[in-house]
């Protein structure tokens, strides 16, 4: 018997199934507002690594991807009341606070944070869960984002503990913009 990787539609009516999944400390594959990410709770070190060995990574920080600026304050630190006004996605690196569980990749002292501001699906999906997921794209590493359903069922589906949330073909988007946001305001331009 050959078992596959399960799908489901990236819908409300699917958002307690797939955040079962993610504590159970399994991986999900989901839409971002740039590419399919493979995703799960920062809290679970066993589908960080799951990640990092599906992909082939090695230790390489993920993203995290939080509901709101309120959010991304408890996790990053952050000294003005307001973020930069961006107009893509732009993911913002900042010293991490107390709230990133130790096992978050140690080795740094900052995470990359992003606030999907104009993805409704998955804001709808972070206000479900009420805590932040980590966020990598669903490709092996150094190879192109994928943004098909057919790709990622074609590139993983011979994974049965990962959860693909499908919301079919995503549109072909340039990766987030990177800035770090300096304690003294000032902002550094990792990539436009």
């Amino acid at each position: 018997m050959f078992i596959v990787m399960k799908t489901v539609s990236f819908h409300p009516e699917n958002f307690a199934f797939i955040k079962q999944h993610i504590e159970k400390h399994l991986p999900v594959i989901i839409p971002t507002d740039t590419c399919y990410g493979f995703s799960g709770s920062i809290f679970s070190f066993p589908a960080i690594k799951r990640v990092e060995q599906i992909k082939g990574r090695e230790e390489k920080p993920f993203l995290v991807l939080v509901e709101n600026e309120i959010q991304l304050k408890k996790y990053g630190v952050f000294s003005k009341d307001t973020l930069p006004d961006v107009q893509k996605p732009t993911s913002f690196l900042l010293p991490k606070t107390s709230h990133i569980p130790h096992h978050y990749f140690p080795e740094t002292s900052e995470i990359g944070i992003r606030i999907p501001s104009s993805f409704l699906p998955l804001i709808s999906f972070l206000h479900f869960l009420q805590y932040p997921i980590f966020s990598t794209s669903a490709n092996k590493t150094k190879k192109p984002s994928i943004y098909t359903e057919a790709q990622i069922i074609h590139e993983f589906s011979c994974f049965p503990d990962i959860l693909f949330a499908s919301l079919g073909d995503l549109p072909t988007t340039a990766a987030s913009s990177i800035i770090r946001l300096l304690p003294n305001g000032e902002q550094e331009v990792i990539r436009e």
